[in-house]
């Protein structure tokens, strides 16, 4: 029976295009957890669930799929905040229209009837970015191009660099400095953000050398540090709560 629950809940996951993102996700979740509790000790589940198709291969592909599946929902959570802090460049990356952005508002009428627009125009976005991303799960491949690339989330570069394990020191660094960048902000004085921005990603990437370049960031933590002429102290506390203070 759990074999079968598994294989069933892989097909939903696969080809219905009502399930939300979240839904998928949590039937990626509870496919995996039956397709192992049918490889267990004995041979006579072993044998069975091989007949329904569940196997270990079965399950390294449900468990490759949650992991791009987290990404796709990281990339939609990511999109849906910059549509809040930045409409205009992804109404221009969607290829929607930017008219009502730019509208003038001579009298308080059409200041109201201009404000309108803009959240219906915002509300059409969301629900583009959500029916775009929530309606099948897509290929490490598509959400590279299609939404990292395309919209320079740097988060999510990193995460799918580590998921392909793709080797490109250079790229790796440009997107932590612009994740630094940010969490640092405009007065680039907010350090306590920048180290919980830090610590976060260690958790997420598991401190993989590969997306998660601990010399390097030792580096420009310090650096930017410096250029504030603060005390590093916050640097040092950050690289303790990701593991590091081996090495500082």
């Amino acid at each position: 029976q759990y074999a079968q629950a598994a294989t069933t809940l892989a097909k939903i996951v696969d080809s219905d295009p009502n399930v939300t993102l979240e839904k998928r996700i949590e039937y990626l979740s509870l496919a995996i957890g039956m397709a192992r509790s049918c490889l267990g000790p004995s041979s006579q589940m072993v044998s069975a669930a091989a007949a329904a198709g569940v196997d270990q291969e079965f399950v390294q592909e449900l468990e490759d799929k949650m992991e791009v599946a987290r990404i796709q929902m990281q990339i939609r959570n990511d999109l849906l905040q910059l549509v809040d802090l930045n409409p205009d460049a992804v109404a221009a990356r969607l290829g929607l229209d930017r008219s009502v952005w730019a509208t003038p508002s001579a009298t308080p009428a059409a200041a109201a009837e201009r404000d309108h627009a803009v959240r219906r125009a915002l509300g059409d976005t969301r629900e583009q970015i959500r029916r775009a991303l929530d309606s099948r799960l897509l290929t490490i491949t598509e959400l590279y191009k299609q939404y990292a690339d395309k919209f320079d989330l740097a988060e999510a570069r990193l995460a799918i660099f580590a998921v392909s394990n793709h080797d490109a020191p250079a790229m790796v660094k440009q997107q932590w400095e612009r994740i630094i960048a940010t969490a640092l902000g405009p007065s680039r004085a907010n350090f306590e953000a920048c180290a919980e921005k830090v610590r976060v990603l260690s958790l997420q990437f598991k401190m993989n050398d590969m997306v998660f370049p601990m010399g390097y960031l030792i580096d420009i933590l310090e650096r930017s540090a410096q250029q504030d002429g603060r005390c590093d102290l916050w640097v040092v506390q950050a690289l303790r709560d990701v593991g590091a203070s081996d090495i500082i």
